[in-house]
Formats: structure tokens, sequence, C-alpha cells
């Protein structure tokens, strides 16, 4: 594997790939693949992390307001990389 997967928490080069998510054998967190490679490694969250704020939300149940909290999301990031281009 030429681009060895480091964990964005503590930074252990032990670990282990799924399909789609990988695992660190040192801190026992799992993160998403994709969403990993997408930001800086100080802004990634764990599944676990994301479940929490998922429950805290109340949106675990509700696929319609998930949908809409990642709308929301969006359209911040988007506005947010406008703001720093001009």
């Amino acid at each position: 594997m030429a681009n060895k997967q480091v964990c964005p928490r503590c930074g252990s080069s032990k670990i282990v790939e799924y399909d789609t998510t990988f695992g660190c054998r040192e801190c026992n967190l799992e993160f998403q693949k994709e969403i990993s490679l997408d930001l800086d490694e100080e802004d990634v969250l764990s599944i676990k992390e994301m479940k929490g704020i998922l429950d805290e939300l109340g949106l675990k149940q509700n696929s319609n307001k998930l949908t809409k909290l990642k709308d929301v999301l969006d359209m911040k990031e988007s506005f947010d990389h406008n703001k720093h281009k001009n």
C-alpha cells in the first residue's frame, strides 16, 4: 500500500483497513475513509464521536433531519470556501 493510513487521533500507524473504514489498534477508534481524505487530521471525527453527536441532536433515527443537517453543513462549507477565495 503506497499511501499508508495513520490514525488522525493518535498518529499511530497500527491501522486495520476495512472496505469503507479503518480502525486504530492503539486508541481503538474507527474512522470513515472518505471523510478522513477530505479533512485535515484535527477535523476528522471517529464514527463513535459522530454517533454521539447525532444522538445528542436526536438525528440518529430521522434520516430527513440528517439530510437537512448535511445540506446546511455543505452550504456553510461552500460559503466559507468562497469567502476565503475573495
